[in-house]
């Protein structure tokens, strides 16, 4: 999937990375390795691949398995221009890409029917099972480039009751 983002409008989740402060381009350093018209183009990908199976004594395990391309980012600078500081994009966007990020969540549940129609059911889910740790966000900024702005949370483990009435 081809994707074009504007200046401040890539991703939003990386706001600390921002190219301009503008939509839309309002000088020729806003041009700076871009498409021409002030777009950003790359491209992304995401696959998720999930399954259930029905287990002995009304018990069922889930598991989801989802995998996205690492967002693609260029080093930037800031220079002190004689209208003011702006940031410029040294290296066309998609020049590098962050790792790719895989995380596995298991969930195993278990119903029981109580007295009429009362029903209830626990659950233990296992987020981030194999404890994947790349980043989020990362700066692009020459001087901190490439230091770790946010990581993926550790393994969580949640223990759950649900009552149907």
């Amino acid at each position: 999937m081809k994707s074009w983002f504007n200046g401040n409008q890539y991703p939003e989740a990386q706001s600390p990375n921002t190219i301009r402060t503008n939509q839309y381009p309002l000088t020729p350093n806003d041009l700076i390795n871009t498409d021409g018209q002030g777009r950003f183009e790359f491209t992304v990908w995401s696959a998720k691949m999930l399954g259930t199976v029905e287990l002995p004594y009304q018990m069922r395990l889930a598991a989801i398995v989802r995998e996205q391309s690492g967002l693609p980012y260029g080093r930037t600078f800031d220079a002190t221009l004689n209208y003011g500081t702006v940031r410029v994009l040294a290296e066309p966007m998609g020049t590098h890409r962050q790792r790719n990020v895989v995380i596995t969540d298991l969930r195993l549940e278990k119903a029981f029917t109580l007295s009429g129609p009362l029903q209830a059911s626990g659950a233990l889910d296992l987020f981030n099972l194999f404890n994947a740790n790349p980043e989020e966000r990362i700066s692009w900024q020459s001087g901190s480039w490439l230091r770790p702005l946010q990581v993926i949370p550790p393994r969580v483990a949640r223990i759950s009751v649900k009552l149907t009435f």
